[in-house]
């Protein structure tokens, strides 16, 4: 989705609250209690057909203090549940729907806030059970508001967060010239400013808020919309973020001897792509490679890899880095691609057909890279033994699937293989067959280079692929590899 974010955007919550509300009632006291106290509730923004935002604000006017216990719980509440959660004897499976929540005082009102995205469709309810009340709401079934997810920092990180970046797509590519806007999360009225990109000016469809403020440790949350070009409107990931004092606690990455340095990443330089990697620390980082911009994150589980360059030539790059607690620099380096190198990759495997086996499971190769790749003498090895290959020159961008010689293309019960792919027939695929109880494979070169691997995934339902999430992911990640249903993609792109 190519929608930018536009330089007289309005983005913080002080503006957010000076846009439409609506009062949807006073909520629901319980009849048969004399003290029962009546809260107005409105919602920002304006809700539209009297369904809710999947990101809102809720204000409560009761007209005195709300007591702690205010909650939020997925789903309508019984009398008889309400009930039980004021005498504190709620079920598990209650204790299971309640939904995190963030409150403070906005002057009269109290504010509240959500801290996941609220599901499309679903009925929540807000309650103070001690007071009897409860106060229900649906949350519109779909959303024709872009939605930008919370990609920086990460959310399963201890580090700090003094800045938060959120984005329409990630990776997020492209450069963005508007300017910063002054802004301010809540709770606590930190100041800080809205700018638009993922870091420095790269990463069109993304923004970002960075603050200086020394205020002790807290929980800051962003206003639930942001306006993007021509006047539209995105939804912020409600995800906290943790504030704390500055002061970034990662160090550069410990290289491998191939690798490069390149401030405080890693990167290995192949013919047409650069591998980005982070062995000891997460990064946020920005690149410029050229006309390209690109923004991603980087650490030991999230090495990324650069494409396409021109090979066999020099490039500048321009990278911007930055920690999780908002600490930044920028860095210079001139490279030079390698020569044209061969890139074929175990792409996609299938232990588990439908039809019989093993004579219906398959190996699919493909060539990720720029050149043409002769296969004759390279091995499939299994944990077994080895599968050497026969004669099959396999071109850019083709795929090619190594089956049984008695695999049949036309089984009624699986799926058939793409019309442009290359079937390369073996005597034995396997030691005794590919396993459903997964197996360790890998592709290696006539010269007995190991070029690609594949971990030991079991397949334990029929029709059920191991496939790589995409050609240039790497190895030894987990994630690169998942189950793919309905007979899998032989010969053709993965989905997943």
């Amino acid at each position: 989705m190519k929608t930018f974010l536009k330089a007289r955007a309005a983005l913080g919550m002080v503006a957010a609250l000076s846009s439409g509300c609506a009062d949807l009632g006073s909520g629901k006291p319980s009849s048969d209690r004399p003290d029962a106290v009546e809260i107005k509730v409105r919602f920002v923004p304006l809700p539209s057909d009297g369904y809710v935002a999947s990101v809102v604000r809720v204000l409560l006017e009761a007209g005195r203090s709300i007591p702690e216990e205010l909650s939020l719980y997925e789903g309508a509440l019984s009398t008889r549940e309400l009930k039980d959660l004021a005498t504190g004897a709620g079920t598990k499976a209650l204790q299971a729907r309640q939904v995190p929540i963030l409150r403070w005082p906005n002057e009269a009102e109290t504010e509240v806030a959500h801290l996941s995205r609220l599901r499309a469709g679903a009925t929540y309810t807000l309650t103070v059970p001690s007071w009897g009340w409860s106060h229900a709401f649906q949350v519109a079934p779909s959303d024709d508001l872009p939605f930008l997810k919370r990609v920086w920092p990460p959310t399963e990180t201890s580090a700090t967060a003094r800045v938060g970046v959120w984005c329409l797509e990630q990776p997020a590519h492209g450069v963005t010239k508007f300017g910063p806007r002054a802004a301010t999360l809540w709770p606590g009225r930190v100041l800080g400013q809205f700018d638009f990109g993922a870091i420095a000016d790269m990463g069109q469809g993304c923004v970002r808020w960075i603050t200086d403020s020394g205020e002790p440790a807290s929980a800051l949350v962003p206003p639930p919309t942001v306006e993007l070009e021509e006047g539209g409107l995105g939804r912020l990931d409600p995800t906290p973020l943790e504030m704390r004092l500055k002061g970034g606690g990662n160090a550069g990455s410990t290289c491998l001897p191939a690798e490069s340095v390149f401030g405080p990443i890693c990167a290995l330089i192949q013919d047409d792509r650069v591998v980005l990697s982070s062995r000891d620390s997460e990064w946020w980082i920005g690149l410029r490679v050229e006309n390209l911009a690109w923004t991603d994150r980087v650490d030991a589980l999230h090495p990324v890899v650069l494409r396409p360059l021109a090979v066999d030539s020099e490039h500048n790059l321009l990278l911007h880095a930055m920690d999780a607690a908002g600490v930044s620099g920028q860095w210079h380096e001139t490279i030079r691609t390698a020569a044209v190198q061969p890139h074929v990759v175990i792409n996609e495997l299938m232990a588990n057909p439908a039809g019989p086996e093993p004579e219906q499971e398959w190996v699919e190769l493909f060539n990720d890279g720029q050149s043409g790749v002769q296969l004759e003498g390279w091995i499939l090895e299994d944990s077994g033994g080895e599968t050497r290959l026969p004669e099959c020159l396999l071109g850019p961008g083709q795929y090619a699937l190594v089956t049984n010689e008695a695999y049949d293309p036309a089984s009624w019960v699986d799926r058939p293989p793409s019309p442009e792919a290359v079937i390369v027939r073996v005597p034995k695929l396997g030691t005794g067959g590919l396993s459903n109880n997964g197996e360790p494979l890998r592709l290696r070169t006539k010269d007995g280079k190991t070029v690609s691997t594949v971990p030991s995934i079991p397949s334990p339902k029929q029709s059920t692929s191991i496939a790589r999430i995409s050609p240039d992911a790497l190895d030894t990640i987990p994630g690169s590899f998942l189950n793919s249903a309905d007979g899998g993609t032989p010969g053709a792109p993965n989905t997943l």
